[in-house]
């Protein structure tokens, strides 16, 4: 499913690892498609929705690693 409203470009899903457990993930990029951030969860805790948490790390982790300018490198 697509990212929430202002999280985009990006998407969000479920799959199943060789062992038939769920992992999460979350892939987000720059408009100009030069930098990309994913977010894996490889094992959800009980009870929690591991799609939700993983958008929620993105969306931590978004303005400090995708929105800073490309040309600079980090800092």
């Amino acid at each position: 499913m697509d990212l929430p409203d202002g999280l985009g470009p990006g998407f969000s899903a479920r799959r199943k690892n060789a062992q038939g457990r769920s992992i999460a993930f979350v892939y987000g990029w720059t408009p100009d498609h030069e930098k990309l951030l994913s977010v894996n969860i490889m094992e959800g805790a009980p009870g929690r929705d591991s799609v939700a948490d993983a958008v929620e790390f993105f969306r931590q982790l978004k303005p400090l690693l995708l929105d800073s300018p490309s040309s600079d490198g980090p800092g």
